[in-house]
């Protein structure tokens, strides 16, 4: 399993170097690929393809975190799955929901 989330890592990487450094010298000089480029759709619309890619980004590399997670639910009842650390499942005693 922790291969398997380890190349998923990778792979994601790897898109997103070859994504970056494909798009930002097009927008850092303000040029855009020729039309039928695959690449024309990046570099027209940058910040809504890096607001897709970038929170792919950390959500992939995140996935170990998940694993961590689980394992913890076998001695700490009160977590749910990578957000176990910060959503507890129940309220504190004494607070009403």
């Amino acid at each position: 399993m922790w291969a398997t989330l380890l190349v998923l890592v990778a792979v994601t990487l790897v898109f997103a170097t070859v994504r970056a450094s494909i798009d930002w010298p097009n927008v850092a000089a303000g040029t855009v690929p020729s039309e039928g480029s695959y690449d024309r759709r990046y570099a027209l619309h940058p910040v809504l393809a890096y607001a897709h890619i970038l929170p792919g980004v950390v959500y992939l590399v995140g996935a170990p975190c998940s694993c961590r997670a689980a394992s913890a639910r076998r001695t700490r009842a009160s977590t749910v799955g990578w957000a176990g650390c910060s959503f507890p499942r129940e309220s504190p005693p004494g607070c009403s929901r």
